[in-house]
């Protein structure tokens, strides 16, 4: 298994349907995490651990050190992690998968913040993915406004879900232990 980092890197952006389907197994991860009373915190292509483009294979969520670009609007403020900051780090890490870009990433790490409360999103047609589905899912997802956004990750999957249209749902990825042990608690738990 590698980092998708790496693996986009080396392959490029991954087929729409491949880049769900991770994103969905993502999910499953995440809800667990979620339910335990835990948050990862620290989502991005750096936390991901696949074994190529076939979402079928081996793969696990890891805790990379965060990275600022990838943390929501809300966190920008609080600076803690929360159940809405995964969400936000999820459809963010679908987005770059699709597209390799990484539309809050600066140079200068103060502008980081800047970027994510202004800076839109280019939508997916402007790197030659047509899918109105997908990108009405990512609007959602990443819309800097808390209360017009889908703040958790068990709405965002579903909605994968009904956009990929399969009839086996999809396992969660390994590593929920380790981020149970690692994870950042959520507040009163």
């Amino acid at each position: 298994m590698e980092l998708l980092s790496t693996w986009l890197a080396r392959q490029g952006p991954l087929d729409p349907r491949a880049a769900v389907r991770w994103v969905i197994r993502a999910a499953r991860t995440l809800e667990a995490l979620h339910l335990q009373g835990k948050v990862h915190g620290s989502l991005c292509p750096d936390a991901w651990q696949i074994s190529g483009d076939d979402a079928a294979q081996p793969g696990a969520l890891v805790r990379p050190p965060h990275r600022a670009e990838f943390s929501s609007p809300e966190r920008l403020r609080t600076h803690r992690p929360s159940p809405a900051d995964d969400t936000w780090a999820l459809a963010l890490t679908l987005y770059v998968a699709l597209t390799l870009y990484h539309p809050f990433e600066d140079a200068d790490e103060t502008e980081v913040p800047a970027r994510i409360r202004t800076g839109p999103v280019p939508p997916l047609v402007a790197f030659g993915l047509h899918d109105e589905g997908l990108q009405l899912i990512l609007d959602r997802a990443l819309e800097r406004e808390v209360l017009q956004r889908t703040i958790a990750v068990e709405p965002l999957r579903r909605a994968l879900d009904q956009w990929l249209a399969e009839d086996a749902p999809l396992p969660p990825l390994d590593g929920l232990e380790d981020l149970l042990s690692l994870g950042a608690d959520l507040p009163g738990f």
